[in-house]
């Protein structure tokens, strides 16, 4: 319920001094709640099924989710190839966490500060696990 009303309420107000707190509440949605459930369910299983993708996907907007916050609090954490000065959307972030988590390569959203750069190694850390 608090995340749904921190996203109403940017809709309302504008989304400058929420975003943070909405980003910080989903991931740990993400992150404890739903990914956390489908591995505990995963591991009853013999056999592998979607459970596997939906727990992965989970785990990825976990981490965009940290992303954003990172973003919020430190502008200009990550650029990309276009429009290097503005603030990368949450596609673009989901991007590159779907990217370090599968270990597929960074492609053209790079995290330039230590903080994006730390989060960036334990997603990639998370991908490898």
């Amino acid at each position: 319920m608090p995340i749904i009303v921190l996203l109403v309420l940017p809709m309302i107000f504008g989304p400058d001094g929420l975003l943070p707190w909405s980003s910080a509440l989903e991931a740990l949605f993400y992150f404890f709640y739903a990914a956390a459930s489908l591995i505990a369910c995963m591991m009853e299983d013999r056999l592998a099924t979607t459970d596997e993708l939906f727990a992965a996907t989970l785990i990825a907007w976990g981490f965009t989710h940290l992303f954003v916050l990172v973003q919020a609090m430190h502008p200009g954490t990550c650029a990309a190839a276009v429009n290097a000065a503005d603030a990368r959307t949450w596609t673009e972030l989901d991007y590159l966490s779907l990217a370090l988590l599968s270990s597929s390569g960074i492609g053209d959203v790079i995290p330039l500060a230590a903080h994006a750069r730390a989060l960036a190694s334990i997603d990639m850390f998370v991908g490898l696990i």
